[in-house]
């Protein structure tokens, strides 16, 4: 298996950091339970995507999911 840096720039990081408030917000959750599993989901797109523009989406989406499906 192949380690992935998890964000490549601040730019990148300040995008997912904000993607996870707003999830938070959203979602009435945690700040720490949103970050351990968007991070968790994140990194396991980033290991099998190659085009990285809307993993974002993705990974908010995905955790959106996760949550409502508990």
């Amino acid at each position: 298996m192949v380690a992935t840096q998890l964000y490549d720039n601040d730019i990148e990081w300040k995008q997912h950091a904000s993607a996870m408030q707003h999830l938070a917000k959203e979602l009435g959750r945690s700040n720490d339970e949103i970050s351990q599993m968007y991070e968790k989901t994140l990194k396991e797109l980033k290991e099998h995507s190659r085009i990285k523009n809307f993993l974002v989406i993705f990974a908010s989406r995905r955790v959106r999911e996760l949550l409502r499906a508990r």
